[in-house]
């Protein structure tokens, strides 16, 4: 085989080919990101690098499922290395060593692609200064149904559930702000999505006590431990059982 100039110099002996469906990807290695997959068919439509992919006997990927399938997908030259004996622990070794996207980057890469909701979450961030998985569980309040937010924020499949009902919860936050400085705090924002799902709870209620009570509302380190501060603001001074919060 000829060694080719590309645009990654540390392989020799590469292959040119079209032949695409000769190769296939290997069993337990990450599933495409329709970001990354995206962003890589723009720039080679602006402009092609050749760099290669990294096969084995094979030709199963190594490295390179996201420039194969945008390859394939403008029909470009595909250049490859083959490697014998390498094997999914070896894919593993490889992602170790790279770094991983940030949820910030993933939500820039969907906002340039024009997908409404990570335009509409963005908005929302901005304005109300919330963390990303923060807003996340915020905007999706009351109709997520389960899994991981995080992994379908990656995939650019999340959606917002209500951005009006998020507003109305944000502001409720906001509220707790004025005494509490720690408002945007991860698990306390938790906790209150908690509360907000129970039925029993008055957060009008809540923030009159809290006005001359705020120095009980300090910083936890998690949601449990802010449940019970919330709690004993809560229900000083109510007898009544009917008034109580139970969590």
């Amino acid at each position: 085989m000829k060694s080719i100039p590309t645009g990654s110099e540390h392989y020799t002996d590469i292959n040119q080919t079209t032949d695409y469906d000769r190769f296939t990807f290997m069993e337990g290695n990450r599933d495409i990101s329709h970001l990354h997959l995206n962003r890589l068919i723009q720039s080679m439509q602006e402009k092609y690098i050749p760099t290669p992919i990294l096969v084995n006997e094979k030709y199963e990927i190594v490295d390179g499922q996201h420039r194969w399938s945008a390859i394939k997908h403008l029909g470009l030259a595909l250049y490859f290395h083959m490697e014998h004996g390498l094997r999914l622990k070896d894919v593993h070794r490889l992602n170790t060593n790279m770094r991983t996207w940030t949820a910030e980057e993933y939500l820039d890469g969907y906002c340039k692609l024009n997908y409404p909701h990570y335009i509409k979450f963005r908005e929302f961030k901005k304005t109300y200064g919330f963390g990303i998985n923060e807003s996340m569980c915020i905007l999706s309040f009351g109709g997520h149904p389960g899994g991981s937010l995080f992994d379908t924020f990656k995939r650019g499949a999340y959606k917002i559930y209500s951005y009006e009902g998020g507003v109305r919860l944000a502001n409720k936050l906001l509220q707790v702000g004025e005494y509490y400085k720690g408002y945007k705090r991860r698990c306390f924002i938790y906790a209150m999505l908690e509360l907000f799902k129970n039925e029993s709870y008055d957060h009008d209620m809540f923030i009159q006590k809290l006005s001359y009570q705020s120095r009980k509302l300090t910083d936890q380190t998690t949601v449990k431990h802010y449940y019970e501060c919330i709690k004993e603001i809560y229900n000083f001074n109510n007898k009544n059982e009917d008034y109580l919060l139970v969590i």
